[in-house]
C-alpha cells in the first residue's frame, strides 16, 4: 500500500506547469493572481469528482483540493504545519460534508519515498493500514458518543408466500402508494477486534432494480440497552447509511472486515408518512450457492416470506417514530405478528380467514 503526500508550499514554475499547464490563457505564470486560484481549485473538484465516482474517467495530473488534518507527522513538519479540518460546500449550503486526512506528512516537497529517506520517516504499510483502521473505529464512535449518528426503529416477521397478496392489498389501501419492486444484492460484513468494541456490521446493498446498479452502505451499530429499551415493543438501533462506488467491498476487506453472509431479497416495498417515514418492505430470502452468485440464488424458506418495517429516527425523536411505528402494525395483526429483529413469533393462526377476506373484497373490509 503506498500514500502520495503533498504538502502546501510554494513551488518552482516548472513543476507548477506540470499539473496546471491546462489553465485557460496561461495564469499559471502568475500563481498569486485570483484567475490563476480559480483556475487551480476547479482542476482540484473536477479530478475530486472523478476520483470518486463509479465509472473510471482520466484526471487531469495528479492535482486534488488539500483539505487536511494531520494525525502523524515529522518533527521539522510539524513545527511548520497547523492541523486543519475542511469540509466541502458552502456554510449553510446543506451540501453533504467530505472530510479528508493526511495521515503521515514530511517537511520536503519531494516524493514521500525520498522524503521519508532523508528525514528518517519511513512508514510501514502495516502502520498506515493500523492508522486507517483506527481512524475509522474513533469516526464512528465518536458519533455515537455525540448522538450524531443516525438512528432507525426496526421490527419483523414473516408470511406464508401464499397470503402474500392479501398482504400488498391490505398496503396499498393503508398507504394510498403504489409499491416499488425489490431486488438487492446484501452482503454483510462483521466488524474484528481491531475495529473497537462495540459490535458493529455493515451492509453492503447492491439495488439490481436499477438501470445500472447502485451501492448503498448501512453501517449498523449496537442496539439500545436499558429499561427504556425493554419497554418499547422495537428495537432501536444507530445506523449510517450512504452511496458508494462498486469497488466498496474491497474497502471493508482491507479495514478488516470479515464476511458474514450474503443473499439476494426479491419482493416489493411501500415508502409513505403515518406519523413518521415507514418503509415496509415484503421479500423472500435467497442464498448464493456460489459466491456473489445472484442468478444462481435460491429461496431458504420457500413458503416463507420476510417482512419488516422500519423508520429512521434520532436520539430526540426515536421515542415517537417507535410509537408510530407500533400504531401502524396493528394494522397488519391480522396477517403477520411483528416484534423486535431476533424474536420469532412464528405466522399468525387466523391469517387465512383475515387473506380470504381481504382478497374477496379487495382490502375494503375492515379487519
Amino acid at each position: 500500500m503506498g500514500v502520495k503526500i503533498l504538502l502546501p508550499c510554494y513551488l518552482p514554475l516548472d513543476h507548477w506547469s506540470v499539473n496546471v499547464k491546462q489553465c485557460v490563457n496561461g495564469c499559471f505564470k502568475e500563481p498569486e493572481i485570483l484567475d490563476c486560484v480559480k483556475c487551480v481549485n476547479k482542476i482540484a473538484e473536477d479530478n475530486w469528482k472523478k476520483y470518486t465516482a463509479g465509472d473510471f474517467s482520466s484526471l487531469q495530473r495528479h492535482l486534488m483540493k488539500y483539505p487536511i488534518n494531520v494525525l502523524n507527522a515529522s518533527p521539522a513538519a510539524r513545527k511548520e504545519m497547523d492541523p486543519v479540518l475542511f469540509f466541502t460546500g458552502e456554510e449553510g449550503s446543506g451540501s453533504s460534508e467530505l472530510v479528508c486526512k493526511t495521515l503521515y506528512a514530511w517537511e520536503e516537497a519531494v516524493s514521500p519515498h525520498l522524503a521519508a529517506e532523508r528525514e528518517g520517516f519511513v512508514v510501514k504499510d502495516s502502520l498506515v493500514l493500523e492508522t486507517l483502521q483506527r481512524c475509522f473505529r474513533d469516526g464512528f464512535e465518536t458519533l455515537q458518543r455525540q448522538n450524531k449518528a443516525d438512528m432507525e426503529c426496526v421490527v419483523q416477521g414473516i408470511i406464508e408466500t401464499q397470503h402474500v397478496e392479501a398482504l400488498e392489498i391490505l398496503l396499498q389501501g393503508l398507504c394510498g402508494v403504489q409499491r416499488e419492486r425489490l431486488r438487492i444484492h446484501e452482503i454483510c460484513l462483521k466488524n474484528g477486534p481491531n475495529l473497537g468494541t462495540v459490535a458493529s456490521e455493515v451492509r453492503l446493498l447492491c439495488d439490481l432494480e436499477q438501470a445500472e446498479p447502485s451501492w448503498t452502505v448501512r453501517h449498523i451499530g449496537g442496539a439500545m440497552r436499558g429499561a427504556g429499551a425493554e419497554q418499547i415493543s422495537v428495537l432501536v438501533r444507530t445506523m449510517v447509511e450512504s452511496k458508494a462506488s462498486k469497488n466498496v467491498l474491497r474497502m471493508f476487506y482491507t479495514l478488516g472486515y470479515k464476511l458474514d453472509h450474503e443473499l439476494l431479497r426479491v419482493g416489493f416495498s411501500f415508502q409513505f408518512y403515518r406519523g413518521a417515514q415507514i418503509t415496509v418492505t415484503v421479500s423472500s430470502i435467497n442464498k448464493m450457492l456460489k459466491l456473489h452468485a445472484t442468478d444462481e440464488a435460491v429461496p431458504v424458506t420457500p413458503g416463507i416470506q420476510m417482512v419488516e418495517v422500519t423508520a429512521p429516527a434520532t436520539a430526540e425523536t426515536y421515542t415517537e417514530v417507535a410509537s408510530a411505528v407500533s400504531s401502524f402494525c396493528e394494522y397488519l395483526a391480522p396477517l403477520l405478528h411483528l416484534s423486535k429483529p431476533g424474536i420469532s413469533t412464528g405466522v399468525v393462526p387466523t391469517a387465512a380467514a383475515a387473506a380470504a377476506s381481504l382478497m374477496s373484497d379487495g382490502g375494503g373490509t375492515t379487519l
